[in-house]
């Protein structure tokens, strides 16, 4: 057993960590099996070596957060676990700041993932950005199996025929796509 002491400046930070009713803080001590407890201006992390120093390294990446004036969630917390993780607690203070427009209720909107802020940047930076999904999505494919598994992952799919191929069975293929395309002049659906 080990233990780490963090200091808070001030006590808002402390009631903005902890959340409503402990939640965010119950979240870091569930996924890291430790003990943090609030003693004046110092939090004390108690637990084993490791465990320890990830949840402190969760801890001072939303105490940055919330001293850019970030409000914490459940949604924000659980990802800031995910990046210390994988290692990448460093990227965590990207998220902060950008804000893209606010609400008519006045909530900002702003990116809450890396992923996020990825696109909202691409955004910024080119005159057209493409945001394609699943449901956007044709997947083009020239075996049964591959078809079958995009349209269970929710693709529109369309079959292809590969011209003197000995081993596919076009019209099988044609009966389980969305579509069909022969060649780039016969479409069928």
């Amino acid at each position: 057993m080990t233990e780490q002491i963090i200091n808070i400046d001030r006590m808002e930070q402390a009631v903005a960590l902890f959340g409503t009713f402990d939640e965010n803080i119950k979240l870091i001590q569930n996924e890291y099996m430790v003990s943090v407890v609030c003693r004046g201006s110092e939090l004390k992390v108690t637990g084993e070596i490791e465990n320890v120093a990830k949840a402190a390294k969760v801890i001072d990446s939303l105490l940055a957060l919330i001293n850019r004036g970030e409000a914490l969630s459940d949604q924000n917390v659980r990802y800031c676990m995910s990046l210390v993780n994988e290692g990448n607690e460093q990227r965590i203070e990207q998220l902060a700041g950008d804000c893209i427009c606010i609400t008519s209720k006045g909530r900002p909107v702003k990116p809450k993932t890396l992923g996020q802020k990825k696109y909202c940047n691409a955004i910024k930076k080119n005159t057209i950005t493409l945001g394609i999904g699943p449901a956007d999505t044709i997947v083009f494919e020239d075996t049964p199996d591959a078809i079958v598994t995009a349209s269970a992952a929710g693709f529109l799919t369309c079959a292809l025929e590969v011209p003197g191929s000995a081993h596919q069975d076009f019209e099988s293929l044609r009966n389980v796509a969305d579509a069909a395309l022969v060649s780039w002049d016969v479409v069928y659906s």
